[in-house]
């Protein structure tokens, strides 16, 4: 409502002014030669007034830095001075001859919490945007997005709604939106809208905001210093540096606000196989369960407002779900062979589930289009509901042997993403995203 009360038209004017504050977009990139250029391209064609782009090379074994060196002219600056927050050694820093708002940093490899730090060390604006190295906005969801974190009271963080990337077509000022054919395209489409509008939508009003996509999350440069930056020893830093921030601010009395920001879409590709997605889950779910139990002290504590109260709480509540739901599957077959169970009512049970599930997604489906209408056409719509229906089978069962898996890696402390997923997801074609570069 308060976008369409100002207006889209007065926005891109405002934020086109050279009046308005400083932004760095950081983007760590590890092993992205395949397509860092375009994407590197079309983030520097965001039309935000001040905004410098930093891309950290995270120590890639391929041609990542090769190609932003081919394709931006970068050339060599002096050593910085080292900042205050301790990352894996600088190799070099570059800036670009062709376009002066682009400086690439090139590291030794520490993982995507290190990279985000290393830039937080040369960045020099009061505001900051994280965002993956596949990570792609669009022009008018960006300036939005970046406004309304401006024009909120006391905000230090805010994050927008992730959509799937995946057979879209990108180019420099606009993106050809359609409903994805492939089916675990599709489903991981309807997850999302599903996630955004039920937590972090509806939910940050009641529970508070724990959550900000990885893919795209702004922050007030200061309070994120005033944490010691990024924690490296997690593996959804993501999660780690919101929990934190809630946490250090309420110790020491600090007004602020962590929001939800519906019009700063954000669009990134999501796992091609159900191979890839179980280890992307797991290590979603692993994280989840260290940043839980390293903040264990915020759960039902009215000290620390209704984050915790409702939101870690609730948060618990979702992470341990998957134990109750592979129990039930479990023990309802054996209380039907011992005749403790009629197979009526557990078939019974089953029926209202799977409507329940229906139900959301008819929800999430209309609630899609009173807002976004991002898939207006009526097959899209057919399209969404039909993945409703796939999604608990086979997808929804992979997701939870996932999460129960991460139970074990989380109490050995493993902190490390599997070889097998890194190797996944560099090995995902992406022939059905289309970039144009920018020129």
């Amino acid at each position: 409502l308060r976008y369409r009360s100002l207006g889209s038209e007065r926005i891109d004017h405002i934020m086109d002014s050279s009046f308005v504050p400083e932004f760095n977009l950081f983007i760590p990139a590890y092993n992205e030669g395949h397509h860092i250029a375009k994407n590197v391209a079309c983030m520097l064609t965001l039309k935000y007034a001040n905004l410098k782009v930093i891309v950290v090379n995270d120590g890639s074994t391929d041609n990542t830095l090769q190609e932003l060196r081919r394709e931006f002219d970068l050339v060599q600056l002096p050593p910085v001075i080292p900042g205050s927050i301790e990352t894996k050694k600088i190799k070099n820093y570059y800036v670009s001859r062709k376009n002066s708002n682009l400086i690439v940093i090139d590291k030794e490899n520490g993982g995507k919490a290190d990279s985000l730090n290393a830039a937080l060390n040369i960045s020099t604006a009061p505001y900051f945007v994280s965002a993956d190295a596949d990570t792609y906005f669009d022009h008018k969801a960006f300036l939005e997005g970046i406004y309304f974190f401006l024009t909120l009271p006391k905000c230090i963080a805010a994050g927008g709604p992730v959509s799937i990337l995946n057979e879209n077509v990108v180019t420099d000022d606009k993106m050809e939106v359609k409903f994805p054919k492939k089916k675990i395209f599709g489903i991981q489409t309807l997850e999302y809208m599903r996630s955004f509008f039920e937590y972090r939508a509806m939910g940050t009003k009641f529970t508070g905001s724990l959550v900000i996509p990885g893919s795209c999350a702004l922050f007030n440069r200061e309070a994120v210093d005033s944490i010691g930056g990024y924690s490296t020893d997690t593996v959804t830093e993501d999660l780690d540096i919101v929990m934190r921030l809630n946490k250090e601010m309420r110790k020491r009395k600090i007004s602020y606000s962590i929001n939800f920001i519906p019009a700063l879409i954000a669009w990134t590709t999501v796992p091609e196989t159900l191979k890839a997605l179980f280890f992307q889950r797991e290590r979603w779910q692993r994280g989840t369960l260290q940043c839980l139990w390293r903040k264990k002290s915020m759960i039902f504590n009215p000290y620390y407002g209704k984050e915790g109260l409702l939101g870690m709480p609730y948060l618990v509540a979702e992470t341990i779900g998957c134990l109750l739901e592979i129990t039930c599957y479990i023990l309802i077959p054996i209380l039907i062979a011992f005749g403790i169970l009629n197979w009526m009512i557990a078939a019974l049970f089953i029926l209202i589930s799977f409507s329940l599930g229906i139900i959301r997604t008819t929800l999430t489906n209309l609630i899609e289009q009173l807002t976004f209408r991002r898939y207006p056409k009526t097959s899209d719509v057919l399209r969404i509901l039909f993945c409703g229906l796939l999604e608990h089978l086979g997808f929804h069962q992979t997701v939870l042997v996932a999460r129960i898996q991460a139970f074990g890696r989380a109490f050995k402390r493993d902190q490390s993403w599997r070889r097998e997923e890194a190797k996944v997801e560099q090995d995902q074609t992406h022939t059905q995203t289309q970039v144009k570069a920018a020129g």
